[in-house]
């Protein structure tokens, strides 16, 4: 999700910024440029590196002749997660569930092994 609009990411930018997210162990799904940080007054760690998306857009334009022709372009912004601000507090972590007991719950008559 873009952390300035809030729209999520769509198409092969989800799936990448997921994967990126899942790699880098982020702990937050918001991403944004630079910019969009320091607009909201957030600042960047230093050395941390951004991640790759890609916008797409049709534009249809009239020509001379009073034809529509349709162009698409391309534009590559790079953005950064929400754990790679200098403010970032990761949110605490529920407490690991304790481990069930390896002890069978069939009844001791099933079992093969009877105490002496």
């Amino acid at each position: 999700m873009n952390a300035e609009t809030g729209k999520e990411y769509k198409g092969s930018n989800f799936f990448m910024l997921n994967l990126d997210a899942w790699v880098k162990k982020h702990h937050s799904p918001k991403y944004a440029t630079m910019i969009q940080w320091n607009k909201l007054g957030e600042r960047i760690k230093s050395g941390e590196k951004a991640s790759p998306i890609i916008k797409y857009n049709v534009v249809e334009k009239e020509d001379d002749e009073g034809k529509i022709k349709k162009s698409a372009w391309l534009k590559q912004y790079f953005v950064f997660n929400e754990s790679q601000l200098v403010s970032f507090m990761p949110k605490e972590r529920p407490e690991p569930r304790p481990e069930k007991s390896k002890q069978c719950s069939w009844p001791r008559s099933h079992s093969r092994h009877r105490p002496p």
